[in-house]
């Protein structure tokens, strides 16, 4: 089957990906974590508060992004809706797919669209006011 090799084809970009990111998310936890260990390790005394702070650290940022990410990578893929819930049970994008190439109803698209948008800005700007954008790093 075609479709099958081409699904095959695909897999080490997608693999790739993933390993990327769960990568990234490792250092970053690393360059967090082994700081706090040494003076967990240095000063036995602060061991509780330092735990307790790295746990904080490293979990909201990250639960933060991750979320954030999986949002917007997920903004355009079609396949996934129906590989998990099948036709009844769609998500916004197919239905911005489906209004724009087989409706033709260039409103109804466009008007899905700007709601995908808005829920973007909102969750941007919502990680903007918990977190801030520029505590990201990019390599």
């Amino acid at each position: 089957d075609p479709r099958l090799f081409d699904a095959w084809a695909r897999l080490p970009d997608y693999l790739g990906s993933h390993v990327l990111v769960s990568l990234t998310a490792l250092a970053l936890g690393l360059s967090i974590s082994l700081p706090l260990a040494i003076a967990s390790m240095r000063r036995p005394v602060l061991r509780g508060a330092l735990m307790g702070v790295a746990s904080v650290i490293q979990t909201i940022p990250g639960i933060a992004a991750g979320s954030l990410l999986t949002f917007i990578l997920s903004l355009g893929y079609y396949i996934t809706p129906a590989l998990v819930g099948g036709p009844k049970d769609q998500m916004l994008s197919y239905f911005v797919a489906l209004y724009t190439n087989r409706e033709v109803n260039w409103g109804m698209a466009s008007a899905l669209g700007g709601i995908l948008l808005v829920a973007t800005l909102i969750l941007y700007f919502v990680y903007n006011k918990l977190i801030g954008v520029d505590r990201m790093k990019f390599g």
